[in-house]
């Protein structure tokens, strides 16, 4: 037999004080009086004569001592060796998923099943080590093994509720691992505090299944919608091998088989088509034995986007896509005015994206087609420059960038008459009919036709030049290979459609002329 606490032995020395007060004598105290006729009949009467009398005082005695002997005793723990080895490692695994805040059960199954877990850390025997992990989201390891009943506690008490979903399977693997660290016979059990139906045998992954097996060898069939708890175990013991001993796998559920109706599916996004269009996604399932009537409000930025009334079945599955318009991104919000036990699913959130608007500086002296293709797009912001403001003079061309608003922000399209240097940003230039400090221009190429073309620039996605009339274009040779990234090509090896990407600016040129062809079209 060995002692937890031997320094409690100390405890002992209490017993000199009570030996001490019984020992010592009680001093009469003198007290003159007539006569002792009286007092000595009274003593002859009552002179103690039954060994009760006689003993009383020492078994007074005795029962204090044995009391307090049994008092040290139980603050100095004992215990035997055989205790040791039956010792537990517990993984307590509990389930803090978006379900476990439904108030069926007061105030909510998860307080409902922190209270299990700490009734779990205080039923722990000494030296028994337990481990918190949380099965809400992705299985994560709270506390480590331990068997100070107070860390664990707090480590319990930290376990907040999550919007996850539950990952109890996932969970047993990491308990299975956590216990596969220790080489021991100890006894070894994993205790489950969720309220999904999926912690049953048959619902289980196959890595937890092996694990759950009653006295008979069949899986426990206790319904998900108790209080009830299955303590189950593998008969093996794998002695002598890693994780060997023997393993439970206990479940304990929380919670009723109440009705709920949910948004089980929500998402945005944006229209491929559209430009200022959008995609919503919205699906509400009816979880109950009964027949639902509610409503489903849509909302962007606390602005009412749509409603739905709905009528479900049980168990129906309704699902719809809506389309709808707006530039502003934000919030959506999708909301069921049904309360029921579970409030987490009747509320979904999606971010739309906001769609930015796009300011083009155009520097041309006219282009029908090229500047209403900029009109017709919403989201671009317009702003026209004649080049004259810029043409050659004394021999020499003024820099273009002290007559753009903003020559670092949006885009500036330059068809035709191009400065010596080009501005910085990004910049498409259309048709040049001049030399740059990027190239120079040679001769006029009729008739060109597409050769090669890059399919895979992200640039001519779903787009085919090589049956596009294009009467004419230009010859160009750049200043420098490098950056340079052609596109498309002619049977001549000329570029017509190449990219240009150099510190502070990136061009997009096009050497096709637009005034005639169908490309604008």
């Amino acid at each position: 037999m060995s002692l937890a606490s031997p320094l409690n032995l100390l405890w002992l020395a209490t017993l000199i004080p009570v030996v001490v007060f019984y020992i010592l004598k009680i001093r009469l105290r003198r007290v003159p009086v007539s006569t002792i006729l009286f007092w000595r009949q009274i003593y002859d009467e009552h002179q103690p004569r039954s060994i009760w009398q006689r003993l009383r005082h020492w078994l007074s005695l005795l029962a204090q001592v044995v009391l307090i002997l049994l008092l040290v005793g139980a603050l100095a723990d004992p215990f035997f060796a055989w205790e040791t080895r039956q010792l537990r490692r517990i993984v307590l695994i509990v389930d803090n998923s978006a379900s476990m805040n439904a108030t069926d059960v007061s105030p909510s199954r998860l307080s409902a099943a922190r209270d299990e877990a700490l009734r779990v850390i205080r039923g722990m025997r000494f030296r028994d080590e337990l481990a918190v992990v949380t099965a809400g989201g992705a299985p994560r390891v709270v506390c480590g093994f331990s068997s100070h009943g107070r860390t664990l506690s707090h480590a319990v008490d930290d376990v907040t509720s999550t919007d996850n979903p539950t990952r109890v399977n996932e969970a047993v693997e990491l308990a299975r691992r956590l216990l596969g660290e220790r080489q021991d016979e100890h006894q070894r059990e994993i205790v489950v505090l969720t309220d999904t139906a999926n912690a049953n045998p048959t619902g289980l992954a196959p890595v937890a299944r092996g694990l759950l097996h009653d006295s008979n060898g069949e899986s426990p069939t206790t319904p998900p919608n108790s209080n009830e708890e299955d303590v189950v175990q593998k008969p093996e013991n794998h002695r002598g091998k890693p994780g060997g001993g023997k393993t439970e796998l206990i479940v304990r559920r929380f919670g009723t088989n109440t009705g709920n109706v949910g948004i089980t599916q929500f998402q945005v996004r944006r229209s491929l088509i559209d430009p200022l269009g959008y995609e919503i996604l919205a699906e509400v399932t009816n979880a109950s034995d009964e027949p639902v009537e509610c409503r489903l409000e849509i909302d962007l930025n606390a602005d009412i986007v749509d409603v739905v009334p709905l009528k479900l079945t049980p168990g129906q599955r309704w699902s719809q896509s809506f389309e709808k318009t707006s530039a502003d991104g934000g919030h959506l919000t999708a909301m069921l005015d049904r309360a029921d036990a579970l409030a987490a699913d009747n509320r979904a959130w999606a971010v739309l994206p906001k769609r930015e608007m796009m300011p083009v500086t155009l520097v041309s002296e006219g282009n029908l087609f090229l500047q209403k293709v900029f009109e017709s797009n919403p989201l671009v912001t317009l702003t026209r420059i004649d080049p004259p403001v810029w043409k050659p003079e004394a021999g020499s061309r003024q820099p273009l960038s002290p007559f753009l608003p903003s020559p670092n922000a949006g885009i500036t399209v330059l068809h035709r008459q191009i400065p010596e240097v080009l501005p910085s940003g990004a910049v498409l230039v259309i048709d040049p009919r001049g030399s740059c400090d990027a190239w120079q221009l040679g001769e006029p190429i009729q008739n060109p036709i597409v050769q090669q073309q890059e399919k895979d620039s992200p640039l001519l996605g779903h787009v085919r030049l090589d049956n596009v009339v294009m009467p004419e274009a230009r010859q160009l040779k750049f200043a420098s290979d490098e950056g340079v990234k052609v596109l498309a090509r002619s049977l001549t090896g000329d570029p017509l459609l190449a990219t240009i990407e150099r510190p502070g600016q990136k061009v997009l040129l096009l050497t096709v002329n637009l005034d005639e062809g169908d490309l604008p079209l």
